[in-house]
This record gives structure tokens, sequence and C-alpha cells, in this order.
């Protein structure tokens, strides 16, 4: 079993770049699935409902700059 790990951070942006983005780049950056992603990262993290709001929108920001690029 492993343990999960809570992230003390009020500032979401420091706390997805720092802890999360870290661990799961390749998926965040090639993931096309919100929903496989933030698996992921529950599996290894307890977020708050406005840390999970953070990881949504730095994924919207994401596809936004994919889309806009093509």
């Amino acid at each position: 079993m492993k343990l999960k790990k809570r992230i003390n951070s009020d500032n979401h942006k420091e706390m997805f770049y720092l802890y999360i983005y870290p661990l799961f780049a390749k998926e965040f950056l090639f993931g096309n699935n919100y929903e496989n992603f933030a698996q992921l990262v529950s599996e290894v993290f307890i977020l708050t409902s406005e840390q999970w709001d953070c990881v949504l929108e730095e994924w919207n920001t994401k596809e936004s700059i994919l889309i806009n690029d093509y």
C-alpha cells in the first residue's frame, strides 16, 4: 500500500509546478485524457478541490495552446 502525500501550499501554481509537473511531465505534456492524468495524480497526492481546480486549469491551458498551434 502506497502512502499518498498531501501538498500544503496555498499557491496553487507553485503546487502544480513544484510537485505534480516534475513527476508527471511526460503524462501531462503528451497525454490526451484529463481523467487518466487525474487518476495518476490521485494515486500519489491528496489534493483539495481548489488544488484540483488548478490542475484542471493547467490541463485546459495546455490543451488550448495545442489547439491554437494547429
